[in-house]
């Protein structure tokens, strides 16, 4: 099987997990649980599948992307079996879920896009992560800095937000969106508020590869610094996107509408 024919997989294993975890208002489930049973079936296979394809190429997102989904798996089964609802255990599981809708769009990518400059032209048999460390090299002492403020800034609170809005999304009537132009802008900007800063953040290592053919090699911290001010501008553009696309709207009376031409009608909540 193709590397994107894995990542198209995943998606729609994403889609359909989603789906079925739909519940009424008193918590119970409204899709079988044969039906659920295959959802979550599906989702194990494409996380080994991709874990396994990945493993020599991209080997730190295979671990993340394995060991988050195990985990979250073992909090789930204390928290249903052993703990109270309520706990502390909650927020450990909503880290693991997070992490782990983090590493599944970050091996979607990897699967589906391939990899980057840095990768194709310096890897080898290295990996990515050590051709950064061979390009940037006492620039570290930033970039990981930098790194870990926009996963903690931008990437960890989008990805909470897209998975509330798809959550959302898809315990409405979500069939109607698919005659809404407006719905598919939403759920592009929704995945597009969690890939665009790592896409971003991964361009960096590019200009410092010290190669003739790189012309962007001698700016190579205007480049960055730009970058680094972009994420944020773009972070705060997709949001607004998002805000203003979502597909089912509710007037000032309390009836229920398809939008189907982004912000139009203007959406009632405020943007923050």
């Amino acid at each position: 099987m193709k590397n994107k024919t894995i990542a198209i997989f995943g998606i729609g294993t994403y889609i359909l997990s989603v789906i079925t975890s739909a519940t009424d208002l008193e918590g119970n489930a409204r899709f079988p649980i044969a039906l659920i049973a295959v959802s979550e079936i599906l989702k194990a296979i494409f996380t080994i599948m991709a874990t396994i394809r990945l493993w020599k190429e991209a080997r730190l997102i295979s671990i993340i992307l394995m060991s988050s989904a195990i985990i979250f798996v073992i909090l789930t089964a204390i928290q249903e079996v052993v703990l109270p609802k309520g706990s502390l255990i909650i927020f450990l599981m909503n880290i693991s879920k997070t992490i782990c809708f983090i590493a599944f769009i970050w091996a979607i990518i990897k699967l589906y896009k391939g990899f980057s400059p840095v990768e194709t032209k310096n890897a080898g048999d290295e990996g990515y992560f050590k051709a950064i460390v061979s390009s940037l090299r006492w620039n570290l002492t930033w970039f990981i800095p930098v790194s870990i403020w926009v996963i903690s800034r931008f990437v960890i609170p989008n990805a909470i937000s897209a998975y509330q809005n798809f959550s959302l999304f898809f315990h409405e009537k979500w069939w109607l969106a698919l005659l809404s132009p407006s719905a598919y802008i939403f759920e592009a900007a929704a995945f597009a508020s969690v890939l665009s800063p790592l896409q971003l953040l991964s361009y960096i290592p590019v200009f410092f590869v010290n190669d003739p053919e790189n012309s962007s090699y001698k700016r190579r911290y205007l480049w960055a610094a730009c970058l680094v001010i972009l994420i944020p501008i773009s972070c705060v553009l997709i949001q607004y996107i998002i805000w203003g696309s979502f597909p089912f709207h509710t007037d000032k009376q309390g009836y229920g509408h398809l939008r189907m031409i982004p912000f139009i009608p203007w959406p009632q909540s405020p943007f923050f």
